[in-house]
Order: structure tokens, then C-alpha cells, then sequence
């Protein structure tokens, strides 16, 4: 007797096989909210995960207009009947973060929001004077906001928070700590700024939150200096506490291109297991002069080992 395939042989059965199929994707693919989709990073992540079929992505944007700009992006495989992944959330407001997605269904939550300082038109001392726009001061975006959507994981079933940070967090007097920095005049009290320091108080809070629920993870990057260049063509560098020359060597670079910090946010979304609870810096290597890639990271699931377990000391430096 020739037999033929089970859903022939066995019609009702072909039919359970292909739902069981289908549940089985389901649960596989993660579900991932992308917050500061419409920034640069951010939205290099949301391309690379709506690409990637072990992912079911969900942009958050501050604005409608920033989710148009999205929805009409050519390098994003998305369009209007999609539009539903992209969702307008002001971060700062608690209760539009709670009410913007079930979070119960989310597994990952990717934080690329950040206060963003501009020029203002005003010099100082010859040089353009930075100042964050009406309601982006990094106490509001990146204290508040990152809080509000770190509470709304807690409260939900957990799963895995990765943070976009930045370098710079061990020393108080960082430049970036001054950009949007004023001083009152009446009674010279400082006020604003102080980016790093808002993050580092958002980094403590998540990795306390972490130690109380065993259910939540974090994985926070410290990316260096970014830069819009192509990613993938580079030997990365880890490292801890903003130690260049350990790691990396004293002439090392300062920077890394943008597009493998989404990289590795990604890969941090589907190892849970390598990425889960650690804190690191991330920089790159100059590429190789010549067509030998051999230096180039691919093997992401090793990416961490040359810390051999260590984490980002939050002993050192300066919270808000």
C-alpha cells in the first residue's frame, strides 16, 4: 500500500497538524515594543525586527506625525494595513503608556526614547549654546518615561526590558551632563541637563526592579559616541565602567555605528539567555583596510564573553 501524505490520507488531521503548526509559530515569534521608533536607533531596531520573522515588532512614537513619517518610509517593510504596529504614546504620561498595548502579550521591551538637546541660536563663549525642546528635558523623557514603561512591565507578566543607554555614566562632569544645563538667576540654582545621570537613575531603578521580580530581565547598552555609518563590517568591543583601555586598548575608538547597536539590541530580544541581567558598554573597531572580514562580529551569542561575567559597577558615578 502506497500512502500518501496525513492530510490526505486523514483530512481532519491535516487540519490539526497545520493549527498546531500555526500555534506553535505563534508562540515562537516574540512580541516586541519599540519605543523612540521614529529616532534613529530606534527606528533601525523596528526595521530590523518587522525583517525578521522571529519577531512581532510594535513601534511606539511620541506623535502622530512622527507615525506618518514612519508609515511612508520606504525602507520599512510596512505600510498602511499594517498600521497598527506603530502606536502614538507619549512616554512621559503614565497612563497613556499603560493604555497604549496589552502588555501582558509583550515579551521584550526595547527603550530607545531619549531627550534629545538642539542648537538654541544662542552662543556662548563662541560655541552654539544646547538646550532640550518644551517637555524633553532628560528628568522628564529619560527618568519619567523610561519609569512609566519600566512600571508597565513590572505589572505585567515580566519578560525583557533592553535599554539604549549611552557611555559617559561613570563620570559627573561628562559634557553631555552640561548640554540643556541652566542656572537660575536669581538664586544661581542649577537646573536641567544632566542627561547621563537622569539614565543612570532609570538603569538602577530597572535593575531594582529586576532583583525584586524574577520574572523580569534587563540587558542595558551603553553604545559610545554614534555614528551613521554601515553596520556589520566591524569587530565589536564590550566592556564595562567606560574602560577603554582594558577593553579595546588606550587608542581604541570612542564611537560605534549606529546600526550595530540595533543589532545588538535585537540579538539581546532573542538570546534572553546570554543577554538576560547584564549591563556593558559597546563600542567598535575601525574596519578592516582590507577585504579580510574575519574580525567582523557575527557570533552574537558570544559577544559577552569577554567579560567574563561582568556587569557595569553602578557604585561608581552620580544618579540624579
Amino acid at each position: 500500500m502506497r500512502f500518501g501524505s496525513i492530510s490526505s490520507a486523514f483530512p481532519m488531521a491535516g487540519l490539526l497538524v497545520s493549527s498546531l503548526a500555526a500555534d506553535a509559530l505563534s508562540a515562537a515569534t516574540k512580541k516586541v515594543v519599540v519605543s523612540g521608533a521614529g529616532g534613529q536607533t530606534g527606528k533601525m531596531l523596528f526595521r530590523k525586527l518587522l525583517e525578521d520573522e522571529a519577531f512581532d515588532p510594535v513601534g511606539f512614537v511620541r506623535t502622530q506625525a512622527s507615525k506618518e513619517s514612519l508609515l511612508e518610509d520606504p525602507t520599512l517593510p510596512i505600510d498602511d494595513s499594517s498600521s497598527s504596529k506603530i502606536i502614538v504614546c507619549d512616554v512621559k504620561d503614565e497612563a497613556s503608556v499603560k493604555a497604549a498595548i496589552d502588555w501582558k502579550t509583550v515579551d521584550t521591551l526595547c527603550i530607545c526614547t531619549s531627550g534629545t538637546p538642539k542648537p538654541t541660536g544662542e552662543m556662548k563663549d563662541g560655541r552654539p549654546v544646547f538646550g532640550y525642546p518644551a517637555g524633553g528635558d532628560p528628568e522628564f523623557v529619560d527618568w519619567i518615561g523610561q519609569k512609566s514603561q519600566i512600571d508597565a512591565m513590572c505589572e505585567s507578566d515580566g519578560g525583557l526590558v533592553v535599554v539604549c543607554s549611552s557611555m559617559g555614566g561613570t563620570d559627573p562632569s561628562n559634557p553631555l551632563n552640561s548640554l540643556g544645563r541652566t542656572e537660575d538667576p536669581e538664586t544661581g540654582e542649577e537646573k536641567g541637563g544632566n542627561i547621563l545621570m537622569w539614565k543612570r537613575k532609570s538603569e538602577k531603578y530597572l535593575i531594582e526592579q529586576a532583583e525584586k521580580a524574577s520574572n523580569l530581565k534587563y540587558t542595558i547598552v551603553h553604545p559610545g559616541g554614534l555614528i551613521n555609518e554601515t553596520g556589520g563590517q566591524r569587530e565589536l568591543i564590550v566592556g564595562v565602567d567606560d574602560d577603554r583601555v582594558t577593553y579595546g586598548g588606550e587608542n581604541s575608538p570612542r564611537t560605534v555605528p549606529r546600526e550595530d547597536v540595533a543589532t545588538v539590541m535585537m540579538e539581546a530580544c532573542r538570546n534572553v539567555e546570554a543577554y538576560g541581567n547584564r549591563s556593558f558598554d559597546l563600542r567598535a573597531h575601525e574596519p578592516a583596510a582590507s577585504e579580510d572580514d574575519s574580525c567582523v562580529t557575527i557570533d552574537f551569542s558570544k559577544l559577552l564573553d569577554p567579560l567574563e561575567g561582568k556587569n557595569c559597577n553602578y557604585s561608581l558615578g552620580k544618579t540624579m
